[in-house]
């Protein structure tokens, strides 16, 4: 979380087929810092894969993630 003010962050990974498969919800003080996002289970296959970060305001910002 570069440059973001601080708050509540809601972090979702997304597959091609629009299922999510992770949910994380970061408390970020405004501090530029870095979160480890872990996927339980078996290994994510290769593909593309959608980080949608919900900030504070409630805006959204999806970065597209290769694998």
């Amino acid at each position: 979380l570069t440059n973001q003010s601080a708050g509540t962050y809601c972090i979702r990974l997304i597959n091609s087929l629009g299922e999510v498969l992770v949910v994380k919800n970061i408390a970020h003080n405004g501090v530029n810092n870095l979160q480890k996002i872990e996927v339980t289970g078996s290994p994510l296959p290769k593909g593309i894969y959608e980080l949608e970060v919900i900030k504070p305001d409630g805006s959204k910002e999806a970065i597209k993630i290769l694998k």
